[in-house]
């Protein structure tokens, strides 16, 4: 086959794949991320993110870190880049736990979102007293 006709048969198949799917395919296609999706995102940017920014924030005005783990961490001097890490490795691990969890993949992502608003707020309102007492 040459190439033109190659591309028209890609283009027709391709035509008869879509034309074959399910209603509900499409639609979920469309919808972009899903329920457990967004939540694994939100996970992502408060407990993730927003602690971890907020702890160091917290740190050079003379907070403590609170979970013994990376507070060891801390104490060994891995610093921030080991302290991301080991945020990064601890949400893997629990990205792939929550994997195994058939029909109920939401309930870590939703844990670590709750924890994340908690912990992150936390933070920032001791961030607030702070200044206001400085």
């Amino acid at each position: 086959m040459r190439g033109e006709e190659q591309k028209d048969l890609r283009k027709f198949l391709d035509f008869v794949y879509k034309a074959s799917r399910k209603p509900e395919e499409v639609r979920k296609e469309r919808r972009g991320l899903d329920l457990e999706g967004k939540l694994w995102l939100s996970a992502i940017i408060l407990y993730g993110v927003g602690d971890t920014l907020t702890s160091f924030l917290a740190f050079e005005v003379g907070g403590v870190e609170a979970n013994p783990l990376f507070k060891k961490v801390l104490e060994l001097g891995g610093g921030a880049p080991a302290f991301a890490l080991l945020k990064g490795a601890s949400l893997l691990a629990l990205y792939l736990i929550s994997k195994r969890l058939v029909g109920r993949r939401w309930v870590i992502p939703s844990l670590l979102t709750g924890v994340g608003l908690i912990l992150t707020v936390h933070n920032l309102l001791m961030l607030h007293s702070f200044l206001i007492l400085h």
